[in-house]
C-alpha cells in the first residue's frame, strides 16, 4: 500500500511471534475459570487493554502486529479514523475466519461471543483513548538524530 518497503514494514511481520508468546504466557498465568462473570471481566479488561495498547503504539510510531499495522496504514493513506478502520478490518478478519472454519470443519467452532465483542469494541477503545490521550505522540527512536541527544 505504501509502495516502499522499510525496515519497520519488514520487522512488523515478526512482531506477531513475541505477541503470541506473551498471550500464551498470560493464558498460563491466569487460571482458566468457569465462572462466567470472571470470564467476562477478563474479556472486558483485555479489550480495553488492547485498545489502549494499539493507541500507545500508534502514537509512538512503533511496530504493531501485522493486522493492526495494516489498519493503521489504511487509515493514514485514506485519511480515515483508525478506530473505524480497525472495526471494519477486524470484522473482515472474523468473516474470513468463519469461512475457513466452515470450509475445513463444516461447523462454526472458532468464533464466539468474545470475538464478536472484540470486533465491536477494540476499535472504539482505540478511538476513545485517542481522544482521551491526544498528547501521546513520540518521535520514533530510529529517527532521533545525534544532535537531539
Amino acid at each position: 500500500l505504501v509502495r516502499r518497503i522499510t525496515l519497520k514494514s519488514i520487522l512488523t511481520m515478526f512482531v506477531g511471534f513475541p505477541f503470541g508468546y506473551m498471550i500464551d504466557g498470560l493464558m498460563f498465568i491466569i487460571p482458566a475459570t468457569s465462572a462466567i462473570v470472571l470470564r467476562f471481566v477478563y474479556l472486558l479488561f483485555g479489550i480495553v487493554f488492547q485498545g489502549f495498547g494499539v493507541r500507545i503504539i500508534v502514537g509512538s510510531d512503533l511496530m504493531l502486529p501485522a493486522p493492526d499495522e495494516l489498519s493503521h496504514t489504511i487509515s493514514q493513506i485514506y485519511n480515515k479514523k483508525l478506530s473505524n478502520v480497525k472495526i471494519i478490518s477486524d470484522a473482515v478478519y472474523v468473516v474470513i475466519a468463519i469461512g475457513v472454519d466452515l470450509i475445513f470443519t463444516g461447523r462454526l467452532s472458532t468464533v464466539g461471543v468474545g470475538t464478536v465483542l472484540s470486533v465491536l469494541l477494540v476499535g472504539r477503545f482505540v478511538g476513545w483513548f485517542g481522544k482521551l490521550l491526544p498528547w501521546v505522540r513520540m518521535e520514533p527512536f530510529w529517527s532521533i538524530s545525534k544532535k537531539e541527544e
